[in-house]
């Protein structure tokens, strides 16, 4: 999906594994996308994580390459390093 059809509150259901080989999922609501000054041409999509606990954590270390979906279309990964989080998360 590209990242100009993203609109805050539209939402969307993520994939991990957070534990042996049992695949997870949590719920994501994007909350805006703004432009990466450091990468031009970029994006970075702003997103409240819930479900798996992760409304407490964010995106945590291993969740990279989880994909997350919005209206059944692949939205982003998200990234292999990021700042901490609080009860949300950056998809890049």
């Amino acid at each position: 999906m590209p990242v100009d059809s993203l609109r805050a509150g539209m939402k969307g259901v993520g994939l991990t594994v957070l534990k042996g080989t049992r695949i997870d999922s949590f719920s994501v609501e994007i909350l805006g996308v703004q432009s990466n000054p450091a990468r031009p041409g970029r994006h970075v999509i702003l997103a409240r994580l819930s479900g798996a606990g992760l409304e407490e954590t964010g995106i945590i270390h291993g969740m990279s390459g989880s994909p997350v979906y919005v209206e059944g279309r692949l939205v982003a990964l998200p990234p292999r390093q990021q700042p901490p989080v609080h009860k949300g998360g950056a998809l890049r």
